[in-house]
């Protein structure tokens, strides 16, 4: 989780009213470490919303309808799946930190470790299989100094009781109120049509763009990159990633990016493609204007 973001092909398929907060805090986890994370889709009543009022193009094609709805935001579904005392901890850890909901927490600890239930190395002694990471929540032991865990754990790597207020002080602590609200709303609305994962928002990139003095959007969370479109990396034979690059021409409005960089040479703006973006795409934005 919270110090490294792994490889492994597991889908977050998050539901209910907490869907979209989930899949923004991801992609803040996303941002801050290396190389990773897979991103489910999402069925989000805002992404819905966005999507109908920004996008002028075919609507998508109708979804099944999603579970009813159970106490707190979450559906029925996902209340039953979780163990009691972790959903217990989940929502005491979640009021720590300001626009942190317990369903972000939630959809952390199950994919990283089933809410704690996953009998594989790591999760109850030990280190994961890549050698770094251990607890419910999966902390980093072995960066640093000092390491994530030292730097936000107190008490037991592997006693969720510890391990679940520290994922939300490092959720805090890595800017979840941070990311331009646009760089969150296309990401709803993407989610919706393909299964994403997150390769970078803005810890790993650059301050500089390239070749220049000019700050990355990336610097000021006013982008994003994606390594993976529905399950396959993002190359110039991706036909998904070419699909998704196209369908962001035709958004309009405050949701049409400023920067789209691609390995596909489409020949107008925003679009451009060059040696660094042939493994992923990335969708930026400009400063904002304020009225005055």
């Amino acid at each position: 989780m919270v110090g490294r973001l792994t490889r492994l092909e597991r889908s977050a398929k998050l539901k209910g009213a907490g869907a979209v907060a989930a899949l923004l805090a991801l992609a803040v986890l996303a941002g801050s470490a290396s190389p990773g994370f897979p991103l489910g889709k999402v069925p989000a009543a805002v992404g819905r919303t966005v999507s109908k009022a920004l996008h002028p193009g075919p609507r998508p094609k109708p979804k099944p309808a999603a579970e009813p709805a159970g106490p707190a935001g979450a559906s029925r579904f996902a209340l039953s799946d979780i163990p009691r005392a972790y959903l217990a901890l989940y929502h005491a850890a979640a009021p720590t930190c300001p626009k942190l909901t317990w369903q972000v927490l939630a959809g952390i600890g199950k994919v990283e470790s089933n809410h704690g239930r996953l009998a594989a190395p790591g999760v109850r002694s030990g280190l994961n299989s890549a050698g770094c990471c251990a607890g419910p929540m999966q902390f980093n032991l072995t960066n640093g100094p000092p390491s994530t865990w030292d730097a936000f754990g107190r008490g037991d790597v592997y006693d969720p009781a510890d391990a679940i207020p520290a994922a939300a002080r490092k959720l805090c602590a890595n800017g979840l109120a941070k990311l331009d609200l646009r760089v969150q709303s296309i990401l709803a609305v993407i989610a919706e049509r393909y299964t994403i994962r997150i390769s970078c928002l803005k810890t790993g990139h650059s301050t500089y763009v390239k070749g220049t003095r000019r700050v990355s959007n990336h610097n000021v969370w006013r982008a994003v990159d994606i390594d993976r479109v529905d399950g396959r990396p993002v190359s110039p034979s991706s036909r998904a990633a070419e699909r998704l690059a196209r369908w962001l021409d035709g958004l309009q409005g405050p949701l049409r990016p400023a920067e789209i960089g691609s390995p596909f040479p489409i020949g107008h703006e925003p679009y451009f493609s060059d040696e660094g973006h042939q493994e992923h795409l990335h969708i930026g934005y400009s400063q904002q204007q304020t009225a005055g």
